[in-house]
């Protein structure tokens, strides 16, 4: 037997996507930090919205070739499919965070624990930091082809004990 798969056999399947999952948060994580660190906050913020609203539509569009979606109809599967996406590949993001489909047919996230809130807070840039969430939802509707708007009523980011941003489909 190859040694490397030897080594390899001692790590379950789940720990190993767990380690891809840490490992790829650890790369944006650091990447953003050396571009803030060279080019300054402006710029740092700017590439990370641009290119986590790009990685958004290309996970949506991995998951819906891969679970045989081709649209959704209203708001009930858009959430589905949004915490579904968004628990394949963040699961702990979903940990004492609720999303609820509102009467009025708007999306209400409201996020309780977020690491990434968590880590940028230990840095002390809560001020600086634009969270990349808006536009990884935004890449997630783009590739479902859909119009949105969100606002984000209450911020961990400003200081409020939870974020609760409400996202409206303006065209289905």
């Amino acid at each position: 037997m190859d040694p490397r798969q030897d080594i390899a056999s001692k790590i379950s399947e789940e720990t190993r996507i767990e380690m891809l999952r840490r490992n790829w948060l650890s790369h944006d994580a650091k990447w953003q930090m050396a571009v803030v660190s060279k080019y300054g906050w402006n710029l740092g913020n700017y590439l990370n919205q641009k290119v986590t609203r790009e990685i958004g539509k290309i996970m949506m569009l991995r998951f819906m070739k891969n679970a045989g979606i081709s649209g959704i109809n209203d708001a009930n599967e858009l959430r589905d499919i949004l915490v579904t996406t968004i628990s394949l590949n963040y699961p702990e993001a979903m940990d004492k965070n609720l999303v609820i489909c509102q009467p009025d047919g708007s999306i209400l996230f409201e996020i309780n624990n977020c690491a990434i809130y968590n880590n940028i807070k230990k840095k002390r840039a809560t001020g600086s930091y634009e969270c990349g969430c808006f536009a990884l939802r935004s890449g997630f509707c783009d590739a479902l082809k859909l119009e949105i708007s969100h606002e984000c009523e209450t911020c961990l980011m400003k200081g409020d004990k939870k974020c609760e941003i409400v996202l409206k489909v303006e065209k289905w």
